[in-house]
């Protein structure tokens, strides 16, 4: 699936190439399809840049815009995280808070979106299992961040996401303070996590320039926290689909 994945555009969510099998072959209840949204830095001349700090205050972020995946959460769910890679020097109550408080995030938005932790899991990569997972290893073309969702292409429902951060980068979790106040040098779980989960309630990135200041905007920087807040358009897009 990786070398799959690392084949196709770094911008735009990929399809499913092989309709009806899964990331691995196997195949899938009549009806499940999935989509990958694979999660950049701001590319320079087209190539990913990791090495310079490029995060900027919010400046608009009462844009209205908001991309719809065709799928939408509905009821509430669980998540699971692996514990057993977790990055270094980040504990999983830290885990644990940057997601829920993402969550949180959107839960704000809309009161439908209700979703929180269950048991940790020993899964490690994505793969329709029935476990909404989130984890730390091997992404394609260090990305910051992949998510895979499944979902149910009659009934519009999204059935299951896992969301695979990248641990070959520096990580940390910081509380929202202010839209550059991570920690220098590391990519913030809840702000990439929040853009992320912006995927398993059904939104798409938006890669405009005036979207920028929004949590869909489909690019992270580090020591970025303004994703952890929502902006009009990400806030219209969860109320909007949701139901």
């Amino acid at each position: 699936a990786f070398a799959l994945i690392a084949l196709m555009s770094p911008i735009f969510g990929v399809a499913q190439t092989k309709p009806g099998l899964d990331l691995d072959g196997t195949p899938l209840p009549h009806g499940v399809n999935y989509r990958v949204f694979v999660h950049y830095p701001k590319p320079d001349n087209g190539k990913p840049q990791f090495s310079s700090p490029s995060c900027s205050v919010t400046t608009d972020d009462q844009i209205a815009d908001f991309g719809q995946t065709g799928w939408r959460l509905t009821g509430p769910r669980v998540y699971s995280v692996n514990e057993s890679a977790l990055p270094s020097g980040v504990s999983a109550g830290e885990v644990y808070s940057a997601v829920d408080a993402a969550w949180a995030t959107w839960h704000s938005a809309d009161p439908n979106i209700d979703v929180s932790a269950t048991s940790s899991t020993f899964a490690s990569r994505a793969r329709f299992d029935g476990v909404n997972l989130i984890a730390w290893g091997r992404v394609p073309n260090n990305a910051l961040a992949v998510t895979y969702t499944w979902y149910n292409s009659v009934t519009g429902g999204q059935v299951e996401s896992d969301t695979i951060f990248n641990s070959r980068l520096r990580w940390s979790s910081t509380p929202y303070a202010s839209d550059c106040g991570g920690v220098a040098g590391t990519y913030d779980i809840g702000d990439i996590a929040t853009h992320e989960f912006g995927h398993w309630i059904g939104l798409d990135d938006l890669y405009a320039d005036t979207d920028k200041d929004l949590t869909m905007y489909g690019y992270g920087y580090k020591a970025e926290l303004k994703k952890d807040t929502l902006g009009i358009g990400d806030a219209l897009g969860a109320a909007t689909i949701t139901p």
